[in-house]
């Protein structure tokens, strides 16, 4: 058994090892990995199976295990790596806390055993049969336990046992960075929590603003999509609208997509991820490669549909279903639970807007139409029926809505009658 110190003894003693002895160079790789994953993010990023992994390799140990004792769950695996992963089974883990606790007993010591087939205890042939393994190395420090067993009776020399107290004690300063990794990325949870919710606070501001300010449907949708925009952060924002009459979604706004492209854009009830969010009435959150969901359909017209994020929540208002808002991250992006229901709470309150400027719309069309039908009536000679007939059909055949029609032949007899 070979004695170790703090974490300062232990780095010189690996300086000074691998400076003296030559046939120590299988541990540099393990050494250099390590260095370069306790330099990296303080984060759980790989480190957990990475460090045992590379400390494996330095001795060909078949397990490694990095373990701290818990006052209510016992001995607990923070890093480990086993080649026929046997670790962690439930069944095993009895075998794994006793072992635990008898290299504690040898706390600051590196322990090893050349071959577990040849102890007295049962306990330890018994560890040697569940691992099927036959050598073990060990130490303990507070408040970690190290241990490494290989598939092969061996004789660990006095520098391998030195070398292996130095990397647990780099290893047992791993879980403690992954620890503080989780501490900071929870307060950076909370704070990008904060920051959505000040988000959704601006947008709903924005929002009774719009309400305020008796914009065209057109001018709404627009403004609605850079509010969104703002809210989520996202690349792209596509606001579709629900047609009754035609039981189908139309894609009305967007900030990438011009009116040309829009019009063409329609899907059933149930097609693509939009159509299962206005079926189900649920909103669907994907991270990346969006188009490799069973339910997406490719638009050719849409560039869009190539980003990798996608988050898509209905938009309902009273009970009354009026579309769907598709808001898309151009590369990667984990949606938050907040993010989610706070869009849902926004694409509440825009529904009520939307409808709003549709009844406006609606109403302000019907002023126009009026007033084009007794214009044509009066200059045709022709009946009231006929008139809205005429007007219907222009609007078909150029594909522009009936308000613009109406509108155009106001315009055209105010222009004949200042001549």
């Amino acid at each position: 058994m070979r004695k170790q110190t703090n974490s300062t003894a232990a780095a010189r003693t690996l300086k000074r090892i691998i400076s003296e002895d030559t046939t120590m160079e299988q541990w540099m790789p393990a050494i250099s990995g390590i260095s370069q994953k306790l330099a990296g993010p303080s984060s759980n990023n790989g480190i957990s199976v990475a460090i045992p992994k590379m400390f494996a390799s330095g001795l060909k140990l078949s397990v490694v295990a990095v373990l701290t004792q818990d006052p209510t769950k016992g001995f607990v695996v923070n890093l480990g790596w086993d080649k026929k992963e046997l670790l962690l089974q439930e069944s095993h883990l009895p075998v794994v806390s006793r072992l635990a606790e008898w290299v504690v007993k040898h706390r600051d010591e590196t322990v090893a055993v050349s071959d577990l087939g040849l102890e007295k205890e049962e306990w330890l042939r018994e560890l040697a049969r569940k691992f099927e393994v036959r050598s073990l190395i060990g130490t303990g420090f507070e408040p970690f336990v190290v241990f490494g067993m290989g598939e092969n009776p061996r004789e660990f020399t006095k520098e391998e046992e030195q070398v292996f107290g130095c990397l647990a004690r780099l290893s047992g300063l791993a879980v403690e960075k992954i620890r503080r990794g989780k501490e900071h990325e929870q307060i950076s949870r909370e704070l990008e929590t904060q920051r959505i919710i000040e988000r959704v606070i601006e947008a709903l501001n924005e929002i009774t603003r719009i309400v305020g300010s008796a914009q065209e449907l057109k001018e709404v949708l627009e403004s609605i999509v850079k509010v969104v925009l703002h809210a989520t952060g996202g690349d792209a924002c596509l606001l579709y609208l629900y047609d009754e009459e035609k039981d189908e979604l139309r894609l009305k706004a967007s900030n990438t997509r011009d009116p040309g492209v829009m019009e063409r854009i329609k899907l059933k009830i149930g097609e693509g991820i939009t159509g299962w969010v206005a079926r189900e009435k649920k909103p669907v959150a994907i991270s990346s490669s969006a188009s490799q969901d069973h339910r997406f359909k490719f638009f050719h017209e849409l560039p869009e549909d190539r980003y990798q994020a996608f988050l898509s929540v209905p938009m309902i208002h009273q009970g009354k279903f009026v579309g769907v808002i598709n808001v898309q991250h151009q590369y990667p992006y984990q949606h938050s639970q907040y993010e989610i229901a706070l869009l849902s709470v926004v694409a509440q309150q825009v529904g009520g807007v939307i409808l709003n400027a549709r009844l406006h719309e609606l109403l302000e069309t019907r002023k126009v139409t009026e007033r084009a039908k007794g214009i044509l009536m009066k200059e045709k000679g022709i009946g009231e029926s006929e008139a809205f007939r005429l007007i219907q059909r222009e609007a078909m055949n150029s594909r522009r809505p009936m308000r613009e029609i109406a509108q155009a032949i106001i315009i055209a007899a105010e222009i004949r009658e200042a001549k």
